[in-house]
């Protein structure tokens, strides 16, 4: 992870997810995230945050985490 997101809610939903992801899952870098905007429709939106969760326990805590935060 290179940079954090200003915006203190996003910042609140990172610190909550460390404990069950690790950094190097966890992506805010604008370049990285850019790539997780496109699909095939005619829309672009570029998310703040990326989080590449392995197992299905990492997958819950950060829905939780996301869930709370809502």
């Amino acid at each position: 992870m290179t940079s954090m997101p200003a915006d203190p809610r996003y910042q609140q939903f990172i610190r909550a997810i460390r404990a069950s992801v690790p950094d190097s899952r966890i992506l805010t870098d604008p370049l990285r995230t850019l790539a997780f905007g496109t699909d095939a429709s005619f829309y672009r939106l570029i998310p703040r945050v990326v989080v590449k969760a392995d197992t299905e326990a990492e997958a819950i805590a950060v829905l939780k985490a996301a869930g709370r935060l809502h």
